[in-house]
């Protein structure tokens, strides 16, 4: 028997489904990441500082060594200590021509810092500007001071004061071994102002309040005499 070969279907045609077994896919570019709006920005980058010469920081260190001691000395020179020369003789026998002095300006600064007027104590030996030749300074020894009476006669120097109401003879007093002092003064110390004498007590031996200078306004002050350091074989503290 001969194979026979069945037709296909008369049926008609129905249009064509899309196969749901393996549907097409259809991929879009994602967009572009969108930036964190808090995420750091780049920072920007640093120009490297032009590097300082050696020779620069060697000036520059030079400077304010320099500018430094010279701000040292000027607060020393003019608030703490100040060297001085003695000239003449009026300080005979406690100090003599070429004496080298260091002045103590503590005392006077700090009157000033609080507001209160320097004045010296008796027996110190200080100095101070010419109350009639500023330029010049003088020292001399504290004798009187403001409101006290002091008397000169008969070679020596009397004080009175609330103290010493019938006075005290001044160089026994403070142990003062010297000449007898020449002059005849008596007077009250006026406010403000201080007796002040050499220690070279012979006629003429000193300008000082027994004659030509007077007392001197305490204004007219710059220190206290502290140690002479110059001659070394006589160095000695006040």
């Amino acid at each position: 028997m001969d194979n026979q070969i069945t037709p296909p279907s008369s049926t008609p045609d129905k249009p064509a489904q899309p196969s749901t077994r393996n549907p097409e896919l259809h991929v879009q570019t994602p967009p572009p990441p969108q930036l964190d709006p808090i995420a750091p920005q780049p920072q920007a980058v640093k120009r490297p500082k032009k590097p300082v010469s050696y020779r620069a920081k060697g000036f520059w260190s030079l400077f304010q060594l320099i500018a430094g001691a010279l701000a040292l000395a000027f607060i020393i020179n003019h608030v703490i200590f100040q060297s001085y020369e003695v000239f003449g003789q009026s300080m005979v026998p406690t100090l003599h021509e070429g004496d080298r002095l260091i002045i103590s300006k503590l005392g006077k600064s700090w009157s000033s810092l609080i507001g209160r007027d320097y004045l010296p104590k008796h027996g110190e030996i200080v100095v101070f500007h010419n109350p009639n030749e500023q330029e010049t300074q003088l020292v001399k020894r504290v004798v009187g001071l403001p409101g006290e009476r002091v008397v000169v006669a008969g070679g020596r120097i009397t004080v009175v004061n609330e103290a010493y109401p019938l006075g005290f003879n001044f160089d026994e007093h403070f142990g003062l071994v010297l000449s007898p002092t020449t002059g005849n003064v008596d007077i009250i110390v006026p406010e403000n102002e201080v007796f002040v004498v050499g220690d070279n007590r012979t006629a003429g031996g000193s300008l000082d309040s027994r004659n030509d200078l007077g007392t001197v306004p305490i204004d007219q002050f710059v220190g206290d005499l502290v140690i002479r350091i110059f001659p070394l074989n006589d160095a000695a503290w006040f």
